[in-house]
């Protein structure tokens, strides 16, 4: 995914590589009888952020608050694309 950063007041253009785990649905009982699971959250795991211009690697450089807002893009961006489907 293509987005951009923002280290030291300059904004980056960066690559996003990351794996992606969809939500699954809680299930209140099985066929049978036997108890479900309260299921579980999409969850995004960041692997790279790569410098699109200058191919550096900024994952080490960027702080916890950085993460989670690119993990809530990514994670917005799956949940339109799924709601199409």
């Amino acid at each position: 995914m293509e987005t951009t950063i923002e280290i030291d007041d300059e904004i980056i253009c960066v690559w996003v590589s990351y794996s992606y785990t969809p939500a699954e649905p809680m299930v209140w009982t099985y066929r049978n009888g036997d108890p479900g699971h309260p299921g579980s959250p999409a969850e995004v795991e960041l692997l790279s952020v790569e410098g699109k211009h200058d191919g550096k690697e900024y994952i080490d450089l960027i702080g916890e608050e950085q993460c989670i807002e690119l993990q809530d893009k990514i994670l917005a961006l799956k949940e339109k694309n799924e709601s199409y489907y």
